[in-house]
């Protein structure tokens, strides 16, 4: 029996190693931010975290691309401590600028969520992360 999971274990592995490499080089010029996979699989179970993590999702990849992959979790960070201590009402203008705390069927932090993430993942795909050090 031991040799039975350690074979499929190893296989497993095996196939786990070669997905990155699958995903992202599609045709060479294409880059797919893996990353994004789990967290979207994982919150459509959930299905009431979506909107948030879409969101989230987007913001990691416009900063990935603008300030690097070492400090891309930093404007989320920020956004969400800010946001999270203003505590706004459900509704009206917070709707937009306060999208991450909003219930879940307001159509406008949705709209917001959708955007952040549609223009964070262009910009990923089209810059990729900054390169670390300095840029010339």
């Amino acid at each position: 029996m031991n040799l039975l999971l350690n074979r499929s274990g190893s296989l497993l592995h095996a196939r786990a190693r070669t997905l990155p490499l699958t995903l992202a080089s599609h045709g060479g010029t294409v880059r797919v931010p893996v990353v994004v996979l789990g967290p979207l699989l994982a919150a459509s179970a959930i299905g009431v975290g979506l909107r948030n993590v879409l969101g989230d999702v987007g913001l990691v990849a416009g900063a990935a691309a603008l300030i690097g992959a070492r400090l891309s979790w930093l404007p989320v960070l920020a956004y969400g401590s800010a946001v999270y201590l203003a505590a706004p009402d459900p509704g009206g203008a917070a709707a937009l600028w306060a999208w991450l705390m909003q219930p879940g069927p307001q159509g406008a932090s949705w709209a917001v969520a959708c955007g952040l993430f549609v223009c964070g993942g262009a910009l990923y795909v089209r810059c990729g992360a900054r390169p670390e050090g300095p840029r010339d």
